[in-house]
């Protein structure tokens, strides 16, 4: 097994929690930064509505 399957198999049980998940239509950088910033404003809005106020 390669080191990737294994780092994706740690991050997706840290703490017993499914904190990360493995999304294989994301292939690049870009990508992967757009869909963190997705999550990042859905799980977030009362906080970056403060620092658009």
């Amino acid at each position: 097994m390669s080191v990737e399957p294994k780092l994706v198999e740690h991050l997706t049980n840290i703490g017993c929690t499914k904190q990360w998940r493995f999304v294989p239509e994301i292939k690049t950088t870009e990508q992967l930064w757009v869909n963190f910033k997705r999550i990042l404003e859905k799980n977030n809005p009362d906080k970056l509505n403060q620092l658009n106020s």
